[in-house]
């Protein structure tokens, strides 16, 4: 059963916390997580990142109030902030498929699907991860997993101020921008509204491959 947890606004590292606790509780329970989440203003470094791909000075993140942290997801750099809708889906994926090509692939339909219901065309691409509309990426992924349980999730930006992402080379990709769904269609969206697509969207997407009678 996939449970929706809303922590509405929280730092960063105050949701980790709960992240890991989850992943504890899904490899030895029966029940899977869809946590969503608004960050204050943070950039994060994946694994594969580079410091260098914060264009800004130290001085000036901090005038702007953004912290900045390294993590353990995969990907390169990112913004979070308000406006942000982030979902981390904290999913055993010994009761689906034992395969992150399939998981990634359930996001990005899922969000895909979700934008699709706002009237907003949007694709993936085999070289980078995450959604994009045209050259412009709306929606960033980066995940991690623990004995077969996944954490970290992903970043759609709803009514986000892409200035931030000036702070970045956004996912270290050069040439390509970022948008998101007030810049595409001109108004803002009410994130309880999405998170309740979106999540339909995503337990629609696994159940196609839960596996009936347990592990």
């Amino acid at each position: 059963m996939l449970k929706i947890i809303d922590l509405g606004t929280m730092p960063f590292n105050e949701t980790f916390d709960i992240q890991r606790d989850l992943v504890k509780k899904a490899y030895n329970g029966d029940d899977d997580f869809m946590v969503f989440v608004e960050h204050p203003h943070i950039i994060t470094i994946g694994i594969d990142g580079s410091p260098s791909h914060i264009l800004a000075e130290r001085s000036t993140l901090d005038e702007m109030g953004v912290s900045v942290q390294r993590i353990d997801r995969g990907g390169d750099v990112t913004y979070h902030g308000y406006g942000q809708l982030v979902g981390y889906p904290i999913i055993n994926l010994r009761r689906y498929k034992k395969d992150l090509h399939w998981y990634l692939d359930t996001i990005e339909d899922a969000l895909i699907n979700t934008l699709k219901h706002f009237k907003i065309n949007s694709t993936k691409d085999p070289e980078y991860p995450g959604i994009w509309v045209g050259n412009n990426k709306i929606a960033a992924i980066g995940i991690a997993v623990d004995r077969w349980v996944t954490y970290h999730g992903f970043a759609l930006n709803v009514n986000t101020d892409l200035d931030y992402f000036k702070l970045i080379i956004p996912c270290g990709i050069v040439g390509r921008g970022v948008t998101s769904m007030m810049a595409e269609k001109g108004h803002k969206f009410e994130l309880d509204e999405i998170k309740k697509v979106f999540s339909k969207n995503f337990e629609h997407l696994i159940a196609l491959e839960y596996k009936s009678g347990g592990i």
